[in-house]
Parts: structure tokens; C-alpha cells; sequence
């Protein structure tokens, strides 16, 4: 990517270079050191990443492949934010194969939060998290599937990792 195609691209998401490097490159250092890019306008554009099982954890892919506008607001205290499309029916009834979800980015949730999972580092699933002192389940919606229990000490070992907590759901008819 460019350095150009680089500033373009953080101005539509209203996110500094260094945060946009971050974002597609994390095992990456980067020192642009560009100062944060504001913007009057009441939305920003977060980027929708290809899709998530919702089903068996798969490889996630992390292609852009749209983008979906969310309220400006929702940028305060520096959170960030990315987009998911929905690939699979374990969630069903509540999300749809084809769906978009927006995730809050984060490393941790409450029990009974809807978030999309990484295990083994680059398998990534959407379900519904439970936790106990035992560990985590992840939980589908949908009665067909069986929910996922990891351990504390699988949770450290594969590992198994929050990335980002749904805040909205987007259908198209």
C-alpha cells in the first residue's frame, strides 16, 4: 500500500495512519507518527472484513470487501471499530447468513456478549460467549449446533481470543 492510498484510506475511517497500519498489519511496527485526522462530519466509515463463521471456527480471511457508516459519536473515547459479514446459520435467528455485524474492537467481553473468537491464532468464529471459572463456552444460537467449551488452559494455550463484541447488526433486504 501506498503512503497515499495509505492517508486516503485512514481519512475515510477517521483513524490515524500508525491505527490503520496496525489494524491490517498487528504483528507489524509502525512509526508514520501521523497526527490524528478529525473530522465535522456526524458518521464515520468502518471497514467490513470479509465474513465470520458462524458455524465451526475457520481461517478468517481479512480482505475489505465494503464498507458500512457508522454515527461518529460512537468513536468517542477512542474506541475502534470493524465490520464482519456473516457467513453460516449457527446464529440463527437473530443474525442471517449474508448479514453485516459491527464490532466494538476489543480483547475482553461480558458473559452473555455475541463476539467474534479467534482459536488457534487464526481460526475465527461469532458465537455467544459464556464465561465460568472453569473457562468459556461459546455458545450458537441455533439448537442444531453444539456449543464450544475451552478451558482456562486452553484459553492461554491454542489460544483462544475476544476480538471485537457485536454493537449493531445491519440487513439488507
Amino acid at each position: 500500500m501506498t503512503t497515499d492510498a495509505a492517508v486516503e484510506i485512514a481519512k475515510a475511517m477517521f483513524m490515524s495512519i500508525d491505527d490503520l497500519l496496525k489494524l491490517l498489519n498487528p504483528d507489524q511496527e509502525f512509526q508514520m507518527n501521523e497526527e490524528k485526522i478529525k473530522t465535522n462530519s456526524n458518521s464515520a466509515v468502518v471497514f467490513v472484513y470479509g465474513t465470520i463463521p458462524a458455524g465451526i471456527p475457520m481461517e478468517c480471511i481479512e480482505d475489505i470487501i465494503d464498507t458500512e457508516e457508522i454515527s461518529a459519536d460512537m468513536l468517542k473515547g477512542d474506541k475502534q471499530y470493524f465490520g464482519l459479514k456473516i457467513k453460516g446459520n449457527s446464529m440463527y435467528p437473530d443474525y442471517l447468513d449474508g448479514d453485516t455485524i459491527i464490532l466494538e474492537k476489543t480483547d475482553d467481553c461480558e458473559s452473555g456478549d455475541e463476539c467474534c473468537v479467534m482459536v488457534n491464532g487464526s481460526d475465527g468464529t461469532f458465537k455467544k460467549v459464556l464465561k465460568n471459572e472453569n473457562g468459556i463456552i461459546l455458545q450458537p444460537l441455533n439448537s442444531e449446533y453444539q456449543p464450544m467449551f475451552y478451558t482456562n488452559e486452553q484459553i492461554k494455550s491454542l489460544p483462544v481470543r475476544i476480538i471485537g463484541k457485536v454493537v449493531e447488526l445491519r440487513r439488507k433486504k
